[in-house]
């Protein structure tokens, strides 16, 4: 997730041309990155994701957010307003999957990957459906016009 957050900065610089900026945002970014992965080898490699993840939205998300926004006149509130449902359907799914996956530990990790991946798009999809999101209509309905031909 963070990755498609970073590339969207990456196109407003690129698209405004203020590659130099973009520069100094990657120089940033790396040591942000490297620190959080050495601070989080204190606690293996749960560690390492864990502050990865916690320096990722703490010091990058946000803060790179809102300087790319400000360039092109979009406030932080309005885009996270825009993604706040699914923001909260992949909290939904990931809390779910979190807890099913501890049930299911005991599987082998080849087994537990090749059945949680396809759950998760599955529950994924059947809740767009649900909510009757466009992004879901249009696809469905896309995949549709293909199966006809």
């Amino acid at each position: 997730m963070f990755q498609s957050i970073n590339t969207t900065l990456t196109w407003i610089y690129n698209g405004l041309g203020k590659t130099k900026q973009l520069f100094y945002w990657g120089i940033y970014y790396t040591v942000i990155a490297t620190l959080s992965i050495v601070i989080g080898l204190n606690w293996g490699i749960l560690g390492v994701g864990l502050t990865y993840v916690l320096f990722a939205y703490t010091f990058l998300w946000i803060p790179g957010w809102s300087l790319a926004f400000r360039l092109i006149n979009i406030s932080v509130y309005k885009v996270l307003k825009s993604i706040s449902l699914y923001l909260f359907i992949a909290l939904i799914i990931f809390s779910s999957f979190y807890f099913f996956n501890w049930y299911i530990n005991d599987w082998d990790k080849f087994a537990r990957l090749g059945f949680l991946v396809p759950a998760y798009f599955f529950f994924y999809y059947l809740i767009l459906y649900f909510i009757k999101d466009s992004i879901f209509i249009d696809l469905f309905n896309y995949l549709m016009s293909i199966c006809k031909k």
